[in-house]
């Protein structure tokens, strides 16, 4: 049951056409049995010359023309149903992860989260397709045959359904030895695709430490293991598959027998025994192919679980009831009393934040400053609603963040990271991706407004090819350097003319002109008053200008002041940092 509930969860609105392909395949299969008792009766009756004998022949041709109509009906919602399900499950799951917070991608392996996705879309499609033609037709075939032959000889009907009991008993029987092999299979799917996304995303390194030897034989071993582990389940496989044979070559000959022993006793005719043949042989393949069905099913479902626990993840930040869609937002930013926990709430042990209050008017430039893991990257995680604060409020432009809209919130926010993530597009698309537009062309004169005040324009006209903003810049910009990298992020950030710009390290790749350049942009776009700037920094000389300086210290806000101020507090942690990078 909790099987079919996934499937039917995943299939969404497609499962209507699952509905009308029963329907279809019922009528079929009625009609073949029909059309059999057209056969039955034309055989008994082959001697007569008298009328019954065409009208018995023109409605076995009936039914059989009729049939292929039915074959075409249940084809047609059956590639609708398919088409339908490459298409929904993998954009469903697309819109599913990009509302789960950053909480989860820190806990799920980026390749793992893929090949659920890859792996729950196929074998769905895989499952459904078999489903279609091999589970319900081979179920409505064996039911129908089984109901029919019961009502020509009682016998044959029971012999049946004896039948289909031990082949289901054996089916059982042969999931419960693959299950735990099947999983750890699923499980090591997972990690191949997890080690093949690490190996190409750090290539670099690879290469650098001469390590694609130990990577490549990492991988083998996980490959090997589940070569060893399909093995294991196909000798399962293949010793049930000559059970299952066995047991149809006995069935058939136990219906014969009766057949000729009803004959003896007056109960069938020849024309029976033939029809009763023909059927029961059919049903019993159609048994066969059922049940080796069931096992690949059970196979399909286990990455079509692995899908459906993803898509039931629960987001941790998610729209509250009538959340508000924020049209403007001014930039000024309060934390009040915010703790922040990993664990549960409550959880003391674990807080990363703890009791942090602060307020910053709009258009002020603030540090965050601290040794590493002191709460700086999540306190901003907090602020760019990446998370929830598990008590306390944060508001910005007097609304309490989570009263409003993700996407409308988050429309007036920039960030810039230390490790500029960029797609694999144009470089004018990279820039633009900061605006609601489809192409870049539509927004041109902004686009080299925001690389003029990143510092970026002058190299982005001397590109290789000459096509400047029509550049395709590679995955992660790995066309570009690292500098380049970062003054195009810049750009993206720059372009939205955000009420609050989050700068995580981001002048740490650039060299000391270019970064002052960036300085001196940023004090430019503060100077009109509108857009307040968080700066994570470790190196204290970029800090200095800030108008408030936070200090963190093992998730506690320490201290809180300009430069001159906090350097004024001789036994406080910001002097003794300036101090020590001043004799490094």
């Amino acid at each position: 049951m909790k099987m079919l509930k996934d499937v039917l969860f995943l299939l969404g609105e497609s499962r209507k056409h699952l509905y009308r392909i029963v329907v279809f395949i019922f009528a079929m299969e009625v009609g073949r049995v029909a059309g059999n008792e057209f056969f039955v009766r034309l055989v008994d009756n082959v001697v007569e010359t008298s009328q019954i004998m065409w009208v018995l022949m023109f409605g076995w041709i009936g039914v059989s023309l009729i049939n292929w109509w039915f074959d075409g009906g249940a084809d047609y919602y059956i590639v609708k149903m398919l088409v339908g399900v490459e298409y929904v499950v993998p954009l469903r799951s697309l819109k599913h992860l990009v509302t789960l917070s950053m909480r989860f991608f820190s806990d799920a392996g980026t390749g793992k989260v893929a090949k659920k996705i890859e792996q729950g879309a196929d074998g769905l499609a895989r499952l459904l397709e078999s489903f279609s033609w091999e589970v319900v037709s081979s179920t409505i075939q064996i039911t129908v045959t089984t109901v029919y032959l019961t009502t020509v000889l009682k016998e044959w009907g029971i012999v049946l359904i004896i039948t289909a009991v031990i082949f289901i008993c054996l089916t059982l029987w042969l999931d419960k030895l693959k299950r735990g092999l099947r999983k750890r299979r699923y499980d090591l799917y997972e990690i191949c695709g997890h080690l093949l996304f690490q190996i190409m995303q750090n290539m670099a390194i690879v290469k650098a430490f001469a390590k694609e030897e130990a990577e490549v034989t990492r991988y083998e071993a996980v490959r090997s293991e589940i070569h060893d582990t399909s093995l294991k389940e196909f000798r399962y496989e293949m010793w049930f598959n000559i059970l299952r044979g066995s047991l149809i070559s006995v069935t058939l000959g136990v219906i014969f027998y009766l057949g000729v022993r009803g004959i003896s006793a007056g109960e069938v005719k020849v024309g029976s025994i033939v029809g009763a043949m023909n059927l029961a042989t059919a049903s019993l393949f159609s048994l066969f192919r059922l049940t080796r069905i069931l096992i690949r099913f059970m196979d399909n479902y286990e990455a079509i679980s692995r899908t459906v626990e993803f898509l039931r993840e629960v987001p941790d930040v998610i729209d509250v009831q009538n959340a508000i869609e924020v049209s403007s937002l001014a930039g000024d930013v309060v934390f009040d009393h915010v703790h922040f926990s990993y664990g549960h709430e409550g959880d003391k042990d674990r807080e990363c934040l703890v009791d942090i209050s602060f307020s910053v008017p709009a258009g002020k430039t603030v540090a965050i400053v601290g040794p590493s893991g002191s709460g700086k990257t999540t306190l901003i995680s907090l602020l760019l609603r990446f998370m929830d604060p598990t008590s306390g409020v944060i508001k910005v432009g007097g609304h309490d963040i989570r009263m409003l809209t993700q996407s409308s919130y988050r429309k007036h926010l920039s960030v810039v990271l230390q490790d500029s993530l960029l797609f694999d597009r144009t470089l004018g698309d990279n820039v633009a991706g900061g605006l609601d537009v489809s192409d870049y062309t539509y927004v041109e004169d902004d686009i080299w407004d925001a690389l003029h005040q990143a510092h970026a324009a002058d190299f982005v006209k001397t590109l290789p090819g000459g096509k400047a903003l029509g550049t395709m810049i590679g995955e992660r910009g790995v066309k570009l350097s690292g500098g380049q990298r970062q003054r195009v992020a810049i750009a993206a950030a720059l372009i939205r003319r955000p009420v609050v710009l989050v700068l995580d390290e981001a002048t740490s790749s650039l060299d000391t002109q270019s970064e002052r350049a960036i300085q001196k942009a940023m004090r430019n776009l503060q100077s009109k008053g509108e857009t307040t700037i968080f700066v994570i920094a470790h190196r204290l000389s970029t800090v200095r200008e800030a108008d408030i300086i936070m200090v963190l210290n093992e998730g506690r806000l320490v201290q809180m002041g300009s430069h001159e101020e906090l350097l004024g507090e001789e036994d406080g942690l910001y002097a003794q940092m300036v101090g020590v990078q001043n004799v490094n």
